[in-house]
């Protein structure tokens, strides 16, 4: 789980996705940020206890999803086919599923009855998780939006940037959100990403300091 969070959070990070040139290195990264992310929820939902129904419907819709996004990068190399067609690039479905998967990954943490490692590296993932939501939600913002997100052009690994820097209150301040909903949405996440921290991540590792000792 950590490691295919780890593997979407720094290719988001690295590759400017949205206005490469090398359109095939473009398809590629989305292709592997797709399967990540959603190979990470499909994890999730079957280690939270759901129901066979959502674990179904959740292989149905992701793995339908990821073939046909697998089917967009092998003939957009043979072919000039709409970006918006890429069912591996954000869009609202993508966002929905980088929402809801910190959620169920969460849901699973925090029902462990004894804090170990696997623990630990599951409240790891929940939280760049939720950067990758952020991220995804400013891309929307800037595609749907009457401007730019930044006020000007900006790479889409930016957006991963802005999100983690956001995220941990680091503020560097190089990218700045210039819209009012912008501002209200990047300060939610530095809210988020602090509550998390203090209260999640904090119990968990002091619960995971008590138990370690007994555990020997």
């Amino acid at each position: 789980m950590l490691l295919l969070t780890v593997v979407a959070a720094s290719v988001l990070s690295v590759v400017d996705l949205g206005t490469s040139s090398e359109t095939s290195r473009a398809n590629g990264g989305w292709l592997v940020v797709s399967v990540s992310l959603g190979a990470a929820m499909l994890v999730g939902l079957r280690a939270s206890g759901v129901t066979r129904l959502w674990i179904r419907a959740a292989d149905v819709v992701i793995g339908g999803t990821l073939l046909a996004s697998f089917g967009y990068a092998v003939a957009s190399r043979f072919a000039e086919i709409p970006e918006w067609v890429d069912p591996s690039r954000p869009n609202l479905f993508w966002v929905a599923i980088a929402i809801v998967t910190p959620v169920v990954v969460l849901r699973r943490v925090l029902s462990h009855p004894v804090v170990t490692m696997e623990t630990l590296f599951g409240a790891l993932s929940v939280y760049i998780l939720l950067a990758i939501a952020y991220n995804y939600i400013f891309l929307e913002m800037e595609r749907y939006g009457s401007g730019y997100f930044f006020g000007v052009a900006e790479s889409t690994s930016s957006f991963m940037y802005f999100s983690l820097v956001t995220m941990t209150t680091v503020g560097y301040g190089d990218l700045v959100a210039v819209t009012d909903i912008g501002r209200f949405v990047a300060v939610s996440e530095a809210i988020v990403g602090q509550v998390f921290l203090v209260t999640i991540v904090a119990r968990i590792v002091g619960l995971f300091s008590r138990s370690a000792p007994a555990m020997k």
